[in-house]
């Protein structure tokens, strides 16, 4: 069954903070190329990516289809998955 905005949030906010919080991802940026530019975990039976920010690119955060921009306070939904009707 597809995630709902609410939990997709909750699970990317959970993920982000097991990286070390909002403001460590989006004020360390990575050279593209480094090793650990990225973060995978498993919650909850979904895989949610942390994408560490680069001197070109914002940090983010996916799960199921959802993709959050980090900013030093909160996420911010950049695209959600189509909806099935």
């Amino acid at each position: 069954m597809p995630l709902d905005e609410a939990t997709a949030r909750r699970l990317a906010e959970q993920a982000v903070e097991m990286a070390g919080g909002t403001r460590h991802v989006h004020d360390n940026p990575r050279h593209p190329f480094a090793p650990q530019a990225s973060r995978t975990f498993t919650l909850e039976g979904e895989r949610v990516t942390v994408h560490f920010g680069e001197i070109s690119s914002p940090a983010y955060v996916e799960v199921a289809g959802y993709v959050f921009e980090i900013l030093p306070d909160e996420l911010r939904l950049l695209f959600a998955p189509p909806t099935t009707r």
